[in-house]
């Protein structure tokens, strides 16, 4: 779907996109259009290399009894599950699939998959855009602030690996708030009302699973690799990932270093950033261009001489920078 077709009176921030007019003396309007065309056979390809990453990771755990192995395995499993939350991320913008049923039914799915709400979600992200390192920014405590210091962010991770703050992360996910503004164009009672769908559907999802996990006397195993690595692993990665994404930025108020695109070797950004995640200044630039675009739209960017100073960093640049003293 062409970005303009969005029916922003669903979405008021739903646009062409949000704070992209300022960008657009950097690429021409022809070529943003070329990019952000959905292009579903690449969007269904993703879904299933998750999906069948996690089944044969699942099975590979069943039946390789071994500690050790055991450990690298959950840990893998937690990355794609993390790779199904960037597929819900694609949903939220409506650029997974260019059928907006099709698109809404799929990242309520995978949101079920991964217990989080994905109107809740969608809600939250949109702010994110929107009000970029402004006091409505819903994850402005996440990121911001950085660097504190060594210490400070290995205790952090330590927490959420440990499972201690699994509550608070997915309470984020559900939570509806009084406090924080709702989408431009939803009432609290429809945002409640697209929640409690969600929830019907985790709820539906879980006792399904469980149930046959326990006919077939797999629960522990259940527990063990899907429920643990959900509560400690994925945690750990989405305050990671975020803090990489926008913490310790030169300019939080320049568009071009406000938010961070990160490189580095393909495996360990295949895990940290699935699905081209990774290109983050360049999806806050312009979120109408699908994941799989990216890549094309950076390095068009790249050949841009208005492009200087942006936050383009090797991902052991930003490490250090994150984990440093401040």
């Amino acid at each position: 779907m062409d970005p303009s077709q969005i029916n922003s009176s669903q979405f008021l921030e739903d646009e062409a996109d949000i704070g992209s007019r300022i960008f657009t003396h950097y690429i021409a309007p022809e070529k943003i259009k070329e990019l952000s065309r959905i292009n579903n056979r690449a969007a269904l390809l993703s879904v299933v290399e998750t999906l069948t990453a996690l089944t044969f990771s699942i099975l590979l755990c069943l039946y390789l009894d071994h500690p050790v192995v055991t450990v690298i395995i959950l840990v893998f499993i937690g990355t794609r599950q993390h790779a199904v939350f960037v597929l819900v991320h694609e949903a939220t913008h409506f650029r997974l699939f260019s059928n907006r049923i099709l698109n809404d039914a799929m990242g309520r799915l995978l949101g079920a998959i991964i217990c989080i709400s994905f109107q809740r979600y969608r809600n939250l992200h949109f702010k994110h855009h929107s009000h970029l390192y402004q006091k409505e920014d819903p994850d402005l405590p996440l990121q911001s602030g950085y660097p504190e210091g060594f210490l400070h962010l290995f205790k952090k991770l330590s927490r959420d690996l440990s499972g201690i703050t699994f509550l608070k992360t997915y309470a984020y996910f559900w939570r509806i708030s009084p406090n924080l503004p709702l989408d431009s164009s939803l009432s609290g009672s429809l945002l409640r009302r697209g929640r409690n769908q969600d929830l019907a559907l985790t709820t539906l999802v879980y006792i399904t699973t469980g149930t046959l996990a326990f006919i077939n006397e797999l629960a522990l195993f259940f527990i063990l690799c899907w429920i643990l690595p959900l509560l400690t692993i994925v945690p750990a990665i989405l305050r990671l990932r975020a803090i990489c994404e926008h913490g310790a930025v030169s300019n939080i108020i320049s568009p071009l270093s406000s938010s961070r695109t990160n490189t580095g070797p393909k495996f360990l950004i295949w895990n940290l950033f699935p699905h081209n995640v990774n290109y983050h200044l360049e999806h806050h630039m312009y979120p109408s261009i699908p994941q799989y675009n990216l890549p094309k739209f950076h390095q068009l960017l790249s050949k841009a001489q208005t492009m200087k100073g942006a936050e383009y960093r090797n991902i052991r640049t930003t490490l250090r920078l994150i984990f440093s003293n401040p």
